[in-house]
C-alpha cells in the first residue's frame, strides 16, 4: 500500500447475491452501502443507534444461549452492555446511549 494515502470520509460496502427466481431465471441482486467514517470518537459514539444495538446484542445473546444455557447468554448480554456503556463514558455528551442498559435489562 502507499504510505501517503489520505483516508476517504466514506466507506463503501457492496454485496452481490446470485439466485434463481421461481421461473428458473438466474438473477444477480447487488446492494451497495455508503457509510460516513470519522476519526473523532465522539462522532462515532453519538451516531450509535440504541434500538439497532439492542436488537443485534439480543440476537448474539440468543444464539449463545442456544449453544450453552440461558444464564451464559444473559451474562454475555450484560457484559457487552457494560463494555459499551464504559466506552461511552469517555464521551461526556453521549446522551443517546443512556437508555441502552434500560433496553437490555428490559429483555
Amino acid at each position: 500500500m502507499e504510505e501517503n494515502v489520505t483516508p476517504d470520509p466514506v466507506l463503501y460496502v457492496q454485496s452481490a447475491l446470485l439466485y434463481t427466481n421461481s421461473e428458473g431465471e438466474r438473477r444477480i441482486r447487488v446492494n451497495t452501502y455508503a457509510g460516513v467514517t470519522s476519526q473523532n470518537f465522539n462522532d462515532i459514539i453519538n451516531s450509535v443507534d440504541v434500538q439497532a444495538t439492542t436488537s443485534m446484542l439480543s440476537q448474539i445473546a440468543l444464539e449463545h444461549s442456544l449453544k450453552t444455557n440461558l444464564a451464559e447468554g444473559r451474562n454475555r448480554l450484560q457484559s457487552a452492555c457494560q463494555q459499551i456503556v464504559q466506552a461511552s463514558n469517555m464521551a461526556p455528551q453521549a446522551e443517546n446511549l443512556q437508555f441502552l442498559p434500560l433496553y437490555i435489562m428490559g429483555m
